[in-house]
């Protein structure tokens, strides 16, 4: 109500004035919030290329984890044979 009553007691000049001034204002805050809001999509994108490639990580993780298992299984394998061969060997 003190705007209206502002308003009335304000010159045609005044007006102008704060008129011309909140179009400032808001092409100012128009500019920021663009700019802000290209911010913020940068980010989102930024966001999701990084779970997709941690998701992509996670899946090669795992596969290489099951390859180091069965390598594991075939180097045990392995040396159990190159034991008993020498056993074998040293009872010749």
């Amino acid at each position: 109500m003190d705007d209206q009553n502002n308003s009335e007691e304000m010159t045609p000049e005044d007006k102008s004035r704060k008129r011309n001034q909140l179009q400032r204002d808001i092409v100012i805050l128009e500019s920021d919030y663009r700019k802000k809001a290209s911010e913020k999509n940068v980010i989102e994108s930024e966001i999701r290329r990084f779970k997709k490639q941690a998701a992509q990580a996670k899946v090669e993780m795992q596969v290489r984890q099951e390859n180091l298992e069965k390598l594991d299984q075939e180097v045990f394998m392995m040396e159990a044979d190159i034991k008993r061969l020498k056993k074998k060997m040293n009872l010749i």
